[in-house]
């Protein structure tokens, strides 16, 4: 099965019950739930999770799973710990669900290699039997790492062939540029009493602070993070200077403004309404943007604009005689 095979590459990748962890990480070692403090249980929870992921037959299998479901159920953890939790369900689930025959071999290679196979080396051979599996894009660049670069390149280069028929004429005017921005909370909550905002901010905040994660990304900002670490203002701030250059050039008009729309994504339920305070705010702290005009909007200022705009609109032009709201 798919499930027990994943088991047994992250047993030999992190938690082998003999020899050294291809990884050069021994996780077991790690899981340590006596010790309970900030620092301990974070690395507990990664530690159990990955455990788990080991399968039923690892000895700490039942100690981890447990552990788990108990910081699951208290309000201090919750969120990581039950993020973790459906992890566990998750991950085999969509590993078992692929049905690749190319994916399934690879797979049914690198078990038999880490059933087989008790070096610790994290050598070519190692990397070519796992990477086949969570990494095949980087299979190839093992032995000649610049020829596959060399292909990359190439296949990237763009040839411009002719000029375009219509090209843009007014590029500021026509040009509408859109941009998602992930917005989380900031690192922790005891540090809201202290953070360059409102007042009214910092009280909507420690509410949105007892609130339950509801989405996880990749690389959200967090809020209150230092101006030279947030994305949204290297983004915009560059766009700004970029506008200004092509004014220089004169190929735009010293007045006009590129519109900027930023569409915000947040982790928890009460961000949606205060996610807009949060970049108005930080925007006026930053660095002007006098060449742009910044409009945000939240999923919720979305759905309202589709509910009392858009549709409505839509159902006015099919002359049903709806008003729009004000």
């Amino acid at each position: 099965m798919m499930s027990e095979s994943l088991a047994i590459i992250i047993r030999r990748l992190v938690a082998p019950q003999s020899g050294l962890p291809l990884s050069g990480v021994a996780v077991a070692d790690q899981f340590r739930p006596e010790e309970a403090s900030p620092a301990a249980a974070a690395r507990n929870l990664n530690a159990a999770f990955l455990l788990c992921l080991c399968g039923r037959s690892h000895p700490l299998y039942s100690r981890a799973q447990t552990y788990l479901e108990q910081c699951a159920s208290q309000t201090s953890a919750h969120s990581v710990a039950g993020f973790f939790r459906e992890l566990t369900r998750q991950v085999p689930a969509e590993f078992g669900a692929q049905d690749d025959p190319p994916f399934r071999r690879a797979v049914e290679e690198a078990t038999a290699w880490c059933r087989n196979c008790a070096a610790p080396s994290w050598d070519v051979v190692a990397r070519k039997h796992l990477w086949s599996v969570f990494f095949p894009e980087g299979v190839e660049g093992l032995l000649d790492p610049d020829a596959v670069a060399a292909r990359l390149r190439e296949r990237r280069r763009i040839r411009i062939t002719q000029l375009n028929p219509n090209p843009l004429r007014e590029p500021i005017r026509e040009l509408l540029l859109t941009a998602n921005v992930l917005v989380t909370m900031p690192h922790r909550a005891g540090e809201i009493p202290r953070l360059p905002y409102s007042a009214e901010l910092r009280s909507r905040l420690r509410g949105v602070a007892e609130e339950r994660q509801r989405y996880f990304y990749d690389h959200p900002i967090h809020i209150g993070v230092p101006p030279e670490a947030n994305e949204v203002l290297h983004g915009l701030c560059a766009l700004n200077e970029a506008v200004g250059f092509e004014k220089k050039r004169g190929n735009a008009r010293p007045e006009e403004r590129l519109t900027c729309v930023l569409s915000a994504s947040v982790t928890h339920d009460g961000l949606q309404t205060l996610v807009g305070d949060y970049l108005r705010q930080t925007l006026a702290a930053a660095p002007p943007t006098p060449h742009l005009d910044v409009y945000a909007f939240s999923e919720t200022d979305a759905g309202q604009l589709v509910d009392r705009v858009l549709a409505p609109a839509a159902a006015a032009c099919r002359g049903e005689g709806v008003a729009l709201e004000p």
